[in-house]
């Protein structure tokens, strides 16, 4: 498990974190009777971890394991397939 000074390093912590952000300001917005521009505070926040990825201070997951079983059997349906179309030629 990631502890949490990982999970800070990551981009998609702050992905995240900015939808929650927006939402916190809308509710205390409505609070007070007005309405802030979702766009901006996206804008602001995704600005600010464009920053912080060219800085080097958070950085992209590290590679996955892909699942490739299923792009396994794509290959083989269309390798039967192009088998079985050149046999009725």
């Amino acid at each position: 498990m990631k502890t949490f000074k990982e999970k800070i390093k990551t981009y998609s912590f702050w992905t995240g974190l900015s939808a929650a952000v927006v939402l916190l300001c809308n509710s205390i917005a409505k609070c007070f009777g007005f309405s802030i521009d979702d766009g901006l505070i996206e804008d602001i926040i995704m600005s600010i971890c464009g920053v912080l990825v060219a800085v080097g201070f958070v950085c992209a997951p590290k590679s996955q394991k892909t699942d490739t079983t299923n792009t396994e059997e794509i290959k083989d349906e269309l390798t039967e397939a192009l088998d079985k179309e050149e046999k009725d030629k």
